[in-house]
């Protein structure tokens, strides 16, 4: 464990040695000590050089932000959070939309909502159920 230690401070010590090697052999602006660092000059941005420019009014702050329903390509008026209905079903699916479903192993599904893709048939509150 002690040598551990050592070794750790030995790593410590030649690194801290290489930076003020590597700080001495840089150039230095004139009346800047050698082997001292040396501050960067100020990042300053274009807009700062148009004093005349007027100023920006605040945007207004939002509570909260409206997303589209089918933003991830999954309806979620359908099953639970970790289920994905596609929000548009391929056409294979057209004549057994329930079919195609449980072939992907979405059986039994939750409807919150309208029951926009007409698959809730019986209207029990639970879409590709057993009287769909």
């Amino acid at each position: 464990m002690r040598r551990a230690l050592l070794t750790g401070t030995a790593v410590a010590a030649v690194a801290a040695a290489l930076t003020l090697a590597l700080i001495a052999d840089t150039d230095h602006p004139a009346g800047a000590a050698p082997g001292r660092p040396v501050a960067p000059a100020p990042h300053i941005l274009p807009f700062a050089e148009e004093p005349g420019a007027a100023a920006r009014a605040p945007l207004a702050r939002r509570d909260s932000v409206q997303l589209e329903g089918n933003i991830d390509g999954c309806d979620h008026r359908y099953g639970t959070a970790a289920q994905c209905v596609p929000w548009t079903l391929p056409a294979a699916a057209s004549k057994d939309r329930c079919g195609w479903l449980r072939e992907r192993g979405l059986v039994a599904l939750p409807v919150v909502g309208a029951d926009r893709l007409g698959l809730d048939r019986d209207r029990d509150g639970i879409a590709c159920g057993k009287g769909d």
